[in-house]
């Protein structure tokens, strides 16, 4: 039983659940042994199988539970809640006419044992409204979650999950009874959540975004229609990426932005997600179509190039640069961040682009604006890539004394560059350990700028320890 647990832990769920049997059967007939072991080895190798989509066979295995429970208080309180799983596992295998039943059930035993509001009375009224609603019984669920919603606004927080829940099966619940004044702001106040702080999207979410665009086409709001459509696409790419279905993901984002009135939006979100989970490939394709637009921004530009040159596109990579070069920068950390950029592969540039580079740190001395130590390692790669490792190195060594650790983690791969030019194979080691360390440690709080700002810089510095690694030719993974 032990290690049905840790297998369910490691969703191994086919080995949880075999391990687990062969603990209830011996439960079932050892000597000494309890009602309540057996009952909890039951327990997990029900959840087990329905991990494993096994709906009808888990149904089963609760209902054995059920039928196992003591005849006391807190026995009848476990056999409604494993009749309650029985029903999400029929819910769950398209048998939503099974599911109601054992709902009604449970609702009909837990009005003997509870009276007055209750959570757990709440719970179950809420969860046959569902086995309802799955079945478009919108006028028999709505009294249920009415009443449901009035218990859990008293009794519960308002963060809590399952008003969540509840809320989302009303705004369902409103556009099945064709109520669509009440079942708009419901849906929008789902479907939000998971557009705030990267919040995990959902099959709720996903459904409310879906209803959503329902309600809006049978209002005839066609243009509402296609921007929830493409909110909606958006969000089941992000589903898609957390179940790593990669190409799913891909082509949900391609969806959402050809329906959205402002493409590049969405290409910008798409590509922010796949960076910010280092799937370098799907994020450059994003970029790629993001720049393809006028609106595109310097940002973009300098996204795009440090995506193109982490997937070993050259081609794209010298045209952002080339890109980036030709713009009016009068910013210093604009102007330092292009500079940047394009000496992180200078061979790959043409004479004209490398003395355009020159031609903008020259510029970058006279500026006043901007973050100094960024200027400072700038102008330390230039002098690297002009073959004076020991100039550059100076000016890396400056940067140490400071505490920002994506910086100090840049200095310290240009660093052991510099080291390798040096002869110093020792030290360049020392330096790549040195700027891993920076990375390890790198918390959320000692960040200084926003979350896409974030993710290039930090693409830029696994570049640099790439190139590091290469010249020294070692076996060091990266953090």
């Amino acid at each position: 039983l032990t290690l049905a647990r840790s297998y369910l832990h490691l969703e191994l769920f086919a080995r949880a659940e075999r391990h687990a049997a062969h603990a209830a059967e011996f439960y079932a007939t050892a000597a000494g042994a309890t009602d309540a072991a057996t009952r909890g080895a039951h327990r997990i190798t029900a959840q087990a199988q329905y991990a494993q989509g096994k709906f009808d066979i888990a149904a089963q295995t609760w209902k054995t539970i059920a039928q196992a429970a003591p005849d006391n208080p807190a026995g009848k309180l476990e056999r409604m809640d494993a009749m309650k799983q029985a029903a999400n596992c029929f819910l769950q295998a398209g048998k939503a006419g099974e599911a109601e039943h054992l709902a009604r059930l449970t609702v009909a035993a837990l009005a003997k044992q509870i009276t007055g509001d209750s959570v757990i009375v709440a719970d179950a009224d809420t969860f046959l409204a569902r086995t309802l609603v799955e079945q478009d019984k919108f006028k028999d669920a709505l009294p249920l979650l009415e009443k449901a919603l009035k218990v859990y606004s008293r009794l519960l927080r308002r963060n809590d999950g399952r008003i969540d829940e509840a809320e989302q099966l009303l705004g369902v619940t409103y556009r099945g009874l064709k109520r669509y004044k009440d079942a708009e702001p419901l849906l929008r106040k789902t479907m939000a959540k998971s557009l705030r702080n990267d919040a995990p999207v959902t099959n709720r979410t996903l459904s409310a975004a879906e209803q959503l665009v329902g309600v809006y086409k049978e209002t005839a709001r066609p243009e509402w229609a296609n921007r929830a459509g493409a909110t909606y696409h958006m969000l089941r790419g992000q589903f898609s990426a957390r179940q790593e279905d990669w190409a799913g993901a891909k082509q949900a984002f391609a969806v959402a932005a050809t329906m959205d009135p402002d493409p590049p939006t969405i290409l910008r979100q798409a590509g922010t997600y796949f960076a910010k989970r280092r799937r370098w490939t799907e994020a450059a394709d994003s970029y790629a179509r993001v720049v393809e637009h006028k609106s595109s921004t310097t940002n973009d530009w300098l996204r795009g190039a440090a995506l193109h040159l982490k997937v070993g596109d050259l081609e794209r990579y010298r045209r952002h640069c080339r890109h980036l070069l030709n713009q009016p920068a009068i910013h210093g950390n604009e102007m330092a961040s292009i500079a940047r950029i394009c000496l992180l592969r200078p061979d790959s540039l043409t004479d004209r682009e490398r003395e355009k580079t020159a031609q903008l740190l020259r510029r970058l001395e006279r500026v006043q604006s901007g973050d100094e130590v960024w200027k400072q390692i700038t102008h330390g790669m230039f002098e690297l890539r002009q073959g004076n490792a020991r100039q550059a190195f100076l000016r890396f060594n400056d940067v140490l004394l400071i505490k920002d650790a994506e910086q100090l983690a840049t200095a310290h791969y240009l660093m052991a560059i510099c080291y390798h030019a040096m002869n110093k194979a020792d030290q360049a080691q020392k330096s790549i350990e040195a700027g891993d360390h920076m990375l390890v440690t790198l918390k959320l709080a000692d960040r200084k700028h926003s979350d896409e700002r974030r993710w290039r810089d930090r693409l830029a510095i696994l570049i640099l320890r790439a190139e590091a690694v290469k010249r020294l030719d070692i076996d060091l993974p990266a953090p």
